[in-house]
């Protein structure tokens, strides 16, 4: 009697659990598939969040560039302005050395 009630009882049990295993198989696959997406998901942001920042920096240097290119401007503009007042003041020199050798 024994037999027969453990053969079945046995039977059954193990016949539940084979048809369990490919339902918790697929739940697990799903876990580590959702998982999956999830990390793929944060990576892509990451990499987005990266590009936003060096666009951010590439502005940035442009912009110092078109800064620096300004002052240099600038500068060279004070530097050709005092370049012609000192040839005109060597030319007033000049010229008050020339009228002084000649008198």
């Amino acid at each position: 009697m024994f037999e027969l009630l453990g053969g079945g009882l046995l039977g059954s049990i193990f016949g539940g659990l084979f048809r369990l295993a490919p339902e918790v198989l697929k739940f697990l696959d799903k876990k580590n598939e959702r998982q999956h997406e999830l990390s793929m998901f944060q990576l892509q942001t990451d990499l987005e969040k990266m590009r936003g920042e060096f666009k951010m920096e590439e502005k940035y240097v442009d912009y110092s560039i078109q800064q620096m290119d300004t002052i240099k401007a600038a500068f060279k503009e004070q530097l050709m302005n005092h370049i012609n007042e000192l040839q005109v003041k060597v030319r007033l020199l000049e010229e008050r050395e020339r009228i002084k050798g000649a008198k």
